[in-house]
């Protein structure tokens, strides 16, 4: 069993963070996904926002039903 957690933390530059993390897992493996949100870019925050949110949900809905020996086939 792994225990997950993140942080991220706002660097020296900027007032916000627009990092985001996110991840998904089944009993047989673990997908974690790091979104750079591009600090300084207008909507950089939103962007990795909804990066994090459909790769997720895409993960949880198409992958949830395959195990670790399955993926060898890719």
């Amino acid at each position: 069993m792994i225990s997950l957690k993140s942080i991220s933390i706002t660097g020296a530059y900027r007032k916000k963070n627009d990092d985001r993390v996110s991840h998904f897992e089944n009993d047989d493996f673990l997908v974690a996904l790091v979104c750079d949100g591009m600090g300084g870019h207008l909507h950089g925050d939103i962007a990795a926002e909804e990066t994090a949110k459909i790769f997720t949900n895409q993960f949880s809905k198409n992958f949830s039903y395959i195990s670790f020996q399955e993926t060898s086939l890719w």
